[in-house]
């Protein structure tokens, strides 16, 4: 549905809800289980559009009694490339609230060395198509690589999207990979559910500590 809601210009008030919603939830979350949970929130180009985003964002925060430092917001290539400058002042006073800043997806869009030096960023996810690609090329000679050791030259921090077997877990890992996303650890599930699939990861992070890398 996405497609016809941004045609129809309803992406903005769907991202302010999802982030409401997310945000509420994850500080329910953390208040009954004395927890600091993390929850990353993907911004949308009509809401990194509106002016009002970083006031929006910290007000959405603040009624939900998140603590900032809790809250990773995406943003993807395409948003980064319009004016850099104004771009560059949302993303540090973002980053100045305690917020941690992630490009989402990255490789798929415009990538260009010079945004990655200039912008105000913090992690970068590498898209699931150079996940997959490590099943047909030695780690070492990947795409992925690649893009894991400009981002530590950086002072990135990495997380691989999409991760869905423990083969493709081993791999990525070998590149010295921060931390790994997917359905290897779990697929969506409603909140109700959360509590119990965290404590089953946790049980198995201790079981494995390579596991443990979660984003």
């Amino acid at each position: 549905f996405i497609p016809v809601a941004e045609e129809a210009g309803l992406m903005g008030s769907i991202g302010g809800w999802v982030m409401r919603q997310a945000f509420n939830d994850i500080a329910l979350f953390n208040s009954k289980n004395n927890d600091k949970l993390r929850v990353a929130v993907n911004i949308t180009a009509q809401q990194f559009a509106d002016q009002a985003l970083v006031s929006n964002i910290l007000e959405t925060v603040a009624d939900s009694k998140l603590d900032t430092e809790c809250v990773e917001l995406e943003v993807t290539e395409s948003m980064l490339m319009s004016d850099t400058s104004k771009v560059n002042a949302k993303l540090k006073q973002l980053q100045a609230s305690g917020m941690t800043v992630a490009i989402d997806d990255f490789g798929t869009g415009y990538s260009s060395l010079q945004y990655l030096q200039e912008l105000a960023l913090d992690v970068l996810k590498i898209d699931r198509a150079f996940i997959v690609s490590l099943e047909n090329v030695e780690p070492e000679n990947s795409v992925a690589n690649t893009i894991v050791q400009l981002a530590k030259s950086m002072r990135l921090t990495t997380v691989a999207e999409g991760v869905e077997t423990r083969q493709q877990c081993e791999k990525v890992l070998s590149l010295g990979v921060d931390y790994i996303q997917g359905y290897l650890y779990s697929k969506p599930v409603p909140f109700d559910d959360l509590q119990s699939q965290i404590t089953e990861l946790r049980k198995e992070i201790k079981r494995d500590s390579d596991f443990g890398r979660v984003a």
